[in-house]
């Protein structure tokens, strides 16, 4: 990715050698870019693209996708299927669907890369028990508090993300994002304008029922009300690690990264990669859902 060359340049500069010398980036080795977050809800999607250098100038949707792997999905290692490439999606399907608690093995080899692989899981599902609402006769904009209550399994590490969005009926797009905001002590300041995901883990409430709190713009005379679907994702430590290497990159709402970048004013951050010899994120979730009717 254009970040992990940048770094490296970055470095190579500031170690002060008197020789010169030159880099020519069209030199480096590109590795495979994979992209595949899976759950017992569909088959596995696999995203494969070739690495961008600082030259390149693309968009994220110009990537150059690689076609031509052979990709095998392990199941506790035994072969379970081989995904095919589908032009129309530019994508890799399988035609088996994960399963929970079960260690899953990619393979990816291509023409003119070096072999890649990742190992991961599904999550159990972590149930949302219930919604509790409270109207705010004091705030105009964010005019509901919401408690989102589930309880977060006993003696062991959980990693989650929290969508809140409403229910489009008639409409091409199932889900229009809430307008929201929290500081929740698990979360931190966040709102649905900023970069960054709602990710959080359960360190500070491990193996106890957990009270997450958000307030929402519920609005009787839009689509901002009616039944908002609350959704509660169990995800991989790996997808909450390449999530939050993500969120580490994003600058604070209305900064340009790129001209903070440029001024020194901070420094790229590399994105989590579980994906050996390459690039990107394979990792598994799951998802609870509840539906909380505004009226």
């Amino acid at each position: 990715m254009k970040n992990t060359i940048f770094t490296t340049i970055i470095f190579i500069l500031l170690t002060g050698c008197s020789k010169d010398f030159s880099v020519d980036i069209n030199d480096i080795e590109k590795r495979m870019v994979l992209y595949s977050l899976f759950t017992p809800d569909s088959v596995f999607r696999i995203n494969l693209t070739e690495e961008a250098s600082l030259n390149d100038n693309i968009f994220i949707y110009d990537f150059s996708v690689i076609d031509n792997a052979v990709i095998t999905i392990y199941e506790n290692g035994q072969i379970i299927d081989t995904a095919k490439y589908n032009a129309d999606d530019k994508l890799y399907f399988t035609t088996v669907k994960p399963d929970y608690n079960k260690n899953y093995n990619i393979k990816v080899i291509a023409p003119n890369y070096n072999s890649t692989e990742a190992v991961n899981s599904v999550p159990k599902k972590v149930e949302i028990d219930t919604i509790i609402d409270y109207k705010k006769e004091n705030n105009i904009y964010y005019n509901h508090t919401v408690d989102i209550i589930f309880n977060d399994p006993k003696e062991e590490e959980n990693y989650y993300l929290i969508y809140i969005g409403w229910i489009s009926e008639g409409s091409n797009i199932p889900f229009i994002e809430a307008k929201c905001q929290t500081n929740d002590p698990a979360i931190g300041e966040w709102h649905n304008l900023m970069r960054q995901l709602p990710i959080f883990t359960d360190e500070i409430f491990n193996g106890q029922k957990y009270k997450l709190t958000f307030d929402i713009k519920v609005n009787g005379n839009s689509t901002e009300t009616g039944d908002c679907l609350f959704q509660l994702f169990s995800v991989s430590k790996e997808f909450y690690l390449n999530f939050a290497s993500y969120n580490n990159q994003q600058p604070e709402y209305g900064d340009d990264l790129m001209q903070m970048l440029e001024s020194g004013l901070t420094e790229p951050i590399p994105i989590y990669t579980n994906v050996d010899n390459g690039l990107g994120v394979f990792a598994g979730y799951s998802v609870s859902r509840y539906i909380y009717r505004f009226e």
